[in-house]
């Protein structure tokens, strides 16, 4: 995540920052409250993750989303299996972070659970 990070006395320098979304953060009516697993709600593409971090430094914001700490959403999900006839996601599904005009692309890169697998 490029961000404008303060310099004084020069003017912001963008700089390059780590941004993570916590699948735990994730808005419970975004996600399928009927179907769990591990005994928590189901993760899938319509799913929001209410705020992303690790761009806090960036305080004079993202170059191109015009925020930190914005919210997560999957970009791609399984063709596959579906929950509530949504395309759940799967552990190197793509991310968007910033908002939708994000300059933040991601992947889910660590399981949330262990106990079910899904395939593209």
């Amino acid at each position: 995540d490029v961000c404008k990070t303060p310099a004084p006395p020069a003017p912001p320098i963008p700089l390059p920052y780590p941004n993570l979304a916590m699948m735990n953060q994730a808005i419970p009516p975004t996600c399928s409250l009927k179907v769990l697993v591990v005994n928590k709600p189901t993760v899938h593409k319509m799913t929001t993750i209410a705020m992303s971090s690790g761009d806090e430094p960036g305080a004079a914001l993202g170059v191109k989303s015009s925020m930190i700490k914005g919210p997560a959403k999957f970009v791609t999900a399984s063709k596959k299996v579906f929950v509530e006839g949504k395309p759940m996601v799967f552990l190197s599904c793509d991310t968007r972070q910033n908002g939708d005009n994000a300059n933040t692309v991601g992947k889910v890169v660590a399981p949330s659970q262990s106990k079910v697998f899904v395939k593209s």
